[in-house]
């Protein structure tokens, strides 16, 4: 299950995406344009939007047929091992939910 997501690797994302915002965004497209996989155009602000989602979301799992693109069932799990252990088959893949926090 390590190419699952967890709560600790969204934390490290988040502080990615501060580092990104203060210490690249500030000197522009020059200074970051080589970290990223492919060419974006990435909107000053764009980085602290997203760490922010990112704060507000709550991670969930998910069985879901490989092929399928759909749930092998309605329902979501706190941990990728429980997602793992609901699938029916063995064409199941564990998925990623992020979920919106309401105030």
């Amino acid at each position: 299950m390590n190419d699952v997501l967890t709560d600790d690797d969204l934390v490290l994302l988040r502080a990615a995406l501060q580092f990104w915002s203060e210490e690249l965004e500030p000197h522009g497209p020059s200074t970051w344009q080589p970290y990223l996989d492919r060419q974006i155009q990435v909107r000053r602000g764009r980085c602290a939007e997203l760490r922010q989602t990112l704060l507000n979301c709550e991670l969930r799992y998910a069985a879901v047929e490989r092929d399928a693109d759909r749930f092998k069932q309605v329902a979501l799990y706190h941990s990728p091992l429980a997602a793992a252990l609901s699938a029916t088959s063995d064409d199941a893949v564990v998925a990623l939910v992020l979920i919106p926090v309401t105030a």
